[in-house]
């Protein structure tokens, strides 16, 4: 099933419409419209990598984006944790239905256009851990979930532009065991003399 939402950009053959299929944006032509976010995200990357004294500026119009709201909606509801309600009751349930979907993305928009938008606080529950006692873990609601996962997809190109390559500690694609790994690789291919032995 796909919903018109918006009218997209002024193309040669007229006006072209954004339409969203449940996990799908498409633009002209049935092109993805993630290709476009992508894109801004490397032109990012590499302007921070090429000119790391660089001020950005405009950021805050990439999240206003219907399609960028879209993925970090889509981002946010794919992970585990949209089964977790925040103090809403909203989960991954709740917008099955493309209406409430749809109507999330458009409600995120506007708010974020009129800079109306204000994170409520969090659910605030104890989890246990393998010692036995317990963890506070605050959990967001979906919609402040997808406002953060659009803020950090507009600023993670261009902070990782400024990690060394040696760096693993909570950076995309990256784990523990990268940095083990090295670590092992480094150590058993030294000279026994220049390890102290």
């Amino acid at each position: 099933m796909a919903v018109v939402v918006g009218a997209g950009k002024q193309s040669g053959t007229g006006r072209r419409a954004t339409v969203i299929a449940k996990g799908n944006v498409t633009g002209t032509r049935g092109l993805t419209c993630m290709s476009d976010i992508i894109k801004t995200q490397r032109s990012l990357a590499l302007k921070a990598t090429h000119n790391p004294t660089h001020k950005f500026d405009h950021l805050y119009r990439l999240i206003c984006q219907e399609e960028w709201i879209h993925k970090a909606l889509s981002l946010v509801l794919s992970n585990k944790g949209a089964r977790t309600a925040g103090i809403d009751g909203a989960t991954r349930a709740t917008y099955d239905s493309p209406e409430a979907y749809i109507g999330l993305i458009r409600e995120i928009q506007q708010e974020l256009r009129e800079k109306r938008f204000r994170p409520v606080p969090v659910r605030r529950v104890q989890i246990p851990k393998a010692n036995g006692k317990m963890r506070p873990l605050g959990i967001a609601t979906i919609k402040d979930r997808v406002v953060q996962m659009l803020i950090k997809m507009v600023l993670e190109p261009i902070w990782e532009s400024d990690f060394l390559n040696c760096s693993n500690g909570f950076r995309p694609g990256r784990k523990t065991m990268d940095c083990i790994a090295a670590l092992d690789s480094y150590i058993n291919n030294r000279e026994p003399s220049l390890l102290g032995h």
